[in-house]
């Protein structure tokens, strides 16, 4: 089994805590909203592009072995799925259910209830498939929609895995950066109104990105080490490039092209995998991998937190904390209740579902 990477375990807290910043900001309205920077507040949908990159390469790290020159999946097919369900289910579960209240007195309160969209949210959110539908993206839990891509991606990996196994690394590696620039040019120029939802919830339009992540990790595995340094170099180089992307993305479009962030996250990625020096260390601080460890809590359950926060602080309590406290109590208490979360209930459903769903063979080589 390869070492895990804590660097990378940190950056997915940085990525999900983009997301709770935007959700924070376009969920609020009145007068008293916390004015963040548009720059921060509005990277939350792009963010979620560097988890679908990261995926892809997390999954070939681990997942993947060498005979000669066939790259083939270390563990069965069955082995593998029941790895991924045990790891997203519990926490998504719990997700759905803190949010209930709220999808059902939402339709019971409108004027006009849309029976047939109400009843698609009930049967398609659990089964985690709303991204294809297109009405359904943002029911229920709207960060959910990412975990119905993701369930996409885990199901056609093993076939991919299997049809590009003599596929050399560094031909997968420039087809599959081909084909996830090609897709973002394509979602540049024919981005419409009537095509928006199919552009940016698709698993379709997603998969090319976690495909690059893949041949990112397949290089990283099975070719030519590079240095810790020049890695850890070319992680800060695309992490300072990403500053200036952040804060001119609300001016010039092109700078949230979905071709053009997976890139960048993928050299993030790339160099973090192997990356030594004083940002890795910073990086590899206990808190923040605990943290990182915490981010999938977080972003699937952030958001019927924060619906419960505002309903509890400011309708029941009638609190009036300004909005940089009222942010930062949030914040503070989704952190911990996501980590507590991790800590008592997902971790240990993980390893119980597993234990239920795998074959003794599968369960072994992850055990390694």
């Amino acid at each position: 089994m390869r070492p895990s990477i804590p660097s990378l375990t940190s950056l997915r807290f940085v990525a999900a805590l983009f997301v709770v910043i935007f959700h924070y900001k376009v969920s609020d309205i009145g007068s008293r909203r916390l004015d963040f920077p548009e720059a921060i507040s509005s990277f939350g949908y792009e963010a979620v592009t560097f988890f679908f990159v990261l995926s892809g390469f997390i999954l070939t790290y681990v997942h993947v072995r060498a005979d000669s020159s066939i790259q083939q999946l270390n563990v069965s097919a069955r082995s593998f799925f029941a790895s991924r369900l045990a790891r997203i289910l519990p926490a998504y579960f719990i997700a759905l259910a803190i949010a209930a209240p709220f999808f059902v007195r939402n339709y019971f309160a409108a004027s006009t209830p849309d029976t047939l969209l109400f009843a698609s949210g009930l049967v398609l959110v659990p089964l985690l498939l709303q991204a294809w539908y297109p009405p359904a993206n943002l029911l229920w839990n709207a960060p959910a929609w990412s975990l119905s891509v993701e369930l996409f991606f885990y199901a056609v990996y093993p076939a991919f895995t299997y049809a590009l196994r003599r596929c050399s690394n560094v031909r997968f590696f420039f087809g599959s950066l081909a084909v996830v620039l090609a897709i973002g040019a394509l979602r540049q120029t024919l981005a419409s109104e009537a095509w928006q939802n199919f552009w940016a919830y698709s698993p379709l339009v997603h998969l090319p990105q976690f495909v690059f992540g893949a041949a990112l990790a397949r290089l990283f595995v099975f070719e030519k080490p590079r240095s810790p340094l020049e890695l850890e170099s070319m992680m800060a180089t695309a992490i300072l490039l990403l500053i200036p992307i952040i804060a001119y993305k609300p001016e010039i479009a092109w700078l949230a092209n979905s071709g053009f962030l997976a890139v960048v996250f993928g050299i993030v990625i790339f160099g973090a995998a192997g990356a030594r020096g004083p940002l890795t260390r910073i990086l590899s601080a206990d808190t923040l991998v605990l943290l990182g460890e915490a981010s999938y809590a977080l972003y699937i359950m952030h958001w019927p937190m924060l619906v419960w926060w505002r309903l509890v602080t400011r309708k029941y309590l009638t609190f009036e904390l300004s909005p940089i406290v009222d942010f930062v109590c949030y914040l503070a208490l989704a952190m911990c209740l996501s980590v507590l979360i991790f800590l008592y209930v997902e971790r240990p459903m993980r390893r119980y579902l597993f234990a239920k769903l795998a074959e003794p063979a599968g369960k072994q080589a992850l055990e390694k």
